[in-house]
């Protein structure tokens, strides 16, 4: 069982060993194939949290090395996440206060200004999908909806 230990995200060494450990872990649960080279992205956001995006790189070199994982890192800490939504008015009226709405390409997003409870972030989960990569263009490029 994989063991409940804080991420370091300040020392990049530190989280690479930890995050090597979870995979070597995985692999022993789960019996999949964990190797090779991966590029981890984290992006962390003051409300929502850390995600990390793993990303497979395919090199042959790694072929002949069955049981290792090498990792490159990217940390991403003033990221911020923002929410897509198919349709702004499906989301109940008390949320507008605590959100920016903007539109880029097309698209709805909700940024979250002022902090929800638990409770009110799973709800709000259910409506949003979470975007987590070039949310700083869709902030200064897309439109931000005053007064919806």
């Amino acid at each position: 069982m994989i063991q409940k230990h804080q991420l370091d995200f300040e020392k990049k060494e530190i989280l690479e060993k930890q995050l090597k450990e979870i995979l070597t872990k995985l692999k022993q649960i789960f019996h999949t194939t964990f190797y090779g080279y991966y590029t981890i992205y984290v992006y962390q956001d003051h409300v929502y949290g850390t995600i990390l995006k793993i990303h497979r790189e395919d090199l042959d070199d790694f072929d002949y090395f069955r049981d290792e994982i090498e990792l490159c890192l990217q940390i991403e800490k003033s990221s911020k996440i923002l929410y897509q939504i198919e349709d702004p008015m499906m989301i109940y009226k008390g949320w507008h206060r605590k959100t920016k709405l903007y539109y880029y390409q097309q698209k709805f997003y909700l940024e979250i200004v002022k902090i929800m409870n638990q409770q009110e972030l799973g709800k709000f989960l259910e409506f949003v999908i979470p975007v987590f990569q070039n949310t700083k263009e869709i902030i200064t490029c897309g439109r931000e909806l005053k007064g919806w």
